[in-house]
């Protein structure tokens, strides 16, 4: 979230209670909050708990927690993250509220090992997105549920998990809804935190490739073997040549394994090295595209093939 100097001069007066600065929080923040609430509240009974209820709340129990104490600001991150952590908080609850009421007046019958599926099943999740998102990470959220979506097809069952996971369902409300066993569910989170992780992991492979970062160095971060990231970057060249020529492609590979050979070209005006120097940036948002797309299903299979021992 872009900083406000309005609001970065007025934070440290919301813990004396100053109703000039509450005032403020509330004109800020509560058409936001009421927006995210209502994409958040699918499902919910409208009539007894709608968007600006929620919203509303948060406010409220934002300003009591904050006279108590409880809360330290100082950035305007801190302040929407807290308003969006407790707006989350009051969405869920609703929602166990009203399962449980359907599943019998507040008694939730649980399928044998229910509950430990649901406890890896939010792990899972946690590991993707966080359970709650962090002050730190709530203006990021957004654009990081946009990619995880962007993974699957709309109609996929994968997308809908992550939708109602997103929205605070838990593992046995979304198996109930869409007339799955948890087990399925689990399967499927499974499933979400495996691509989710090739996506980062390409993510950063494909820009610190492009940047001529050694081999050794991304395989320690990525926690994969030089030889499987070596491997990738040869399949993504082996796809690549239906856009790009040899000659570029070898450039490429200099770049990866040489990068002296490769600033020696550009030194002597070698066309194949300036263009593709010239051009890294519009690459790199091609082959981001292709590996969530074109090449995902080949370029996973590498990704996720685990180590051989060693003998």
């Amino acid at each position: 979230m872009q900083q406000s100097v309005l609001m970065s001069r007025w934070i440290s007066k919301l813990g004396d209670g100053n109703p000039d600065a509450m005032e403020l929080v509330f004109r800020r923040y509560f058409e936001k909050l009421i927006s995210l609430a209502s994409y958040r509240m699918k499902g919910i009974n409208r009539a007894e708990c709608s968007g600006e209820d929620v919203a509303l709340s948060a406010i409220n129990s934002f300003y009591n927690t904050l006279q108590r104490g409880n809360i330290q600001l100082n950035t305007e991150d801190d302040l929407w993250g807290c308003l969006f952590c407790i707006m989350i908080r009051k969405i869920s609850a609703q929602r166990r509220r009203e399962f449980a009421q359907r599943r019998g007046g507040g008694k939730v019958a649980k399928i044998s090992g229910d509950t430990a599926f649901e406890e890896e099943g939010e792990a899972i999740f946690a590991s993707i997105a966080g359970s709650e998102p962090s002050p730190e990470l709530a203006g990021q959220l957004t654009e990081t549920t946009d990619e995880l979506l962007n993974l699957f097809d709309k109609d996929s069952t994968q997308y809908k998990i992550i939708s109602m996971k997103l929205q605070g369902f838990s593992v046995a409300e979304i198996a109930e809804e869409l007339n799955l066993l948890p087990r399925t569910i689990f399967w499927h989170l499974d499933t979400i935190r495996k691509n989710w992780d090739y996506w980062n992991g390409i993510e950063y492979l494909i820009e610190n490739s492009l940047e001529g970062a050694s081999f050794a160095h991304m395989a320690t971060f990525l926690e994969k073997t030089p030889e499987i990231l070596d491997e990738i970057l040869e399949k993504i060249l082996f796809l690549w040549k239906k856009e790009a020529s040899e000659e570029k492609c070898q450039s490429l590979r200099l770049l990866w394994h040489n990068r002296e050979a490769f600033q020696s070209l550009l030194n002597q005006q070698d066309s194949a090295a300036l263009e593709l120097e010239s051009q890294r940036g519009k690459i790199f948002k091609r082959w981001l595209s292709l590996a969530r797309s074109e090449w995902k299903n080949e370029l996973l299979k590498i990704w996720t093939r685990k180590k051989t021992a060693s003998p």
